[in-house]
């Protein structure tokens, strides 16, 4: 049985920027966890993740509404890593650890899902997998459930997309070869066209979800982070690599779109975002405009000082809009929280 546990205390941060004006909707502040994921419901109410495995829902006002713990049956350890809402109903998945013996133990990917007030309504543990992470959870229109997570084969970790139904039914396997370790995002479009990124490569899936379409390779532009489709069915991933001049290798960004037109796929441009000898520069985000197709882009390098980010807007086209760099705002239009 599906257990779950009442808690309280939690950090979180929600706010609206403004070009030269940055302010906040709301703030919501105490000393539990950082916050790992964001999902919104239909009335606007938000449920983050945090780092010590809580589910908070706050209100569209900031309010704490509910905060709550999760225990799988027969797993330890348990860590959720991505959560989706669909038709008043939280879907959550995530890896867990099962003991085999005194001091052994697997990982095991789980499913389970609750209604808006938190009451768990169906769970599911996939005892017959060992998991290392889960990188998507998506719904697509025709109430099919996509898990996109790293399956254990032998001594080599292979990239799957798992597909069930909205009840954890009739549940079935796509097997990437191997990803040598490095698992990227999945994407379902509103047309159930699936995408999936894993080391420098991109692939679409065909519909039954057994084979794939076709194959991309980014070669020198490192791995896509993120993935997103625009509404023309262009591609845009942000990739973080390295840019080679001569013998010296400096880390880079890059932002790539590719266009797609009968199963074919090719790119229409690439822009380097930043390079660095002393920084890494890590993408945290990638998001669309799907009113105009433009593409903002945010990261943040590794230092611990008040420049240590970026956040660039490009139109359809791959022209700069408007930038926020080091710490001054520069952007030629409102950055409006999605």
């Amino acid at each position: 049985m599906t257990k779950f546990i009442s808690f309280s205390f939690f950090i979180f941060l929600i706010f609206t920027v403004h070009a030269q004006n940055s302010t906040f909707d709301w703030r919501h502040t105490c000393n539990c966890g950082a916050g790992n994921l964001l999902t919104k419901d239909a009335s606007g109410n938000t449920y983050t993740i945090t780092d010590n495995e809580k589910v908070i829902k706050l209100s569209p006002s900031g309010q704490t509404l509910y905060q709550r713990t999760y225990e799988m049956e027969d797993l330890e350890y348990v860590t959720i890593n991505k959560s989706f809402y669909h038709n008043g109903i939280m879907y959550f998945a995530g890896i867990g650890s099962q003991p085999t013996g005194s001091f052994t133990s697997v990982n095991r990917l789980f499913l389970f899902k609750t209604d808006t007030l938190g009451n768990v309504l169906d769970s599911l543990v996939i005892d017959t997998t060992e998991a290392k992470i889960v990188k998507g959870l998506i719904i697509g229109s025709d109430n099919i459930l996509h898990i996109a997570f790293s399956k254990k084969i032998g001594f080599l970790y292979h990239y799957v997309v798992a597909t069930t139904d909205l009840d954890f039914n009739g549940l079935s396997y796509f097997n990437k070869s191997s990803n040598n370790g490095w698992e990227g995002p999945l994407v379902v479009t509103s047309n159930n066209d699936v995408y999936f990124a894993e080391a420098a490569s991109i692939y679409k899936l065909n519909d039954a979800r057994d084979s794939l379409v076709w194959t991309y390779e980014f070669s020198e532009l490192g791995a896509a982070k993120f993935l997103e489709i625009d509404t023309n069915g262009n591609i845009w991933a942000f990739n973080d690599g390295n840019l080679y001049i001569g013998p010296t290798s400096f880390n880079a960004n890059f932002l790539v779109k590719l266009t797609e037109e009968n199963d074919t796929v090719s790119m229409d441009f690439s822009i380097t975002l930043v390079s660095s000898s002393l920084y890494n520069y890590m993408p945290q985000s990638m998001n669309i405009d799907y009113s105009d197709n433009s593409v903002w882009v945010y990261a943040t390098n590794n230092l611990d000082s008040p420049y240590n980010s970026y956040l660039r807007h490009y139109d359809e086209s791959g022209e700069l809009i408007g930038e926020y760099d080091q710490g001054y705002m520069r952007a030629s239009k409102s950055l409006i929280d999605s």
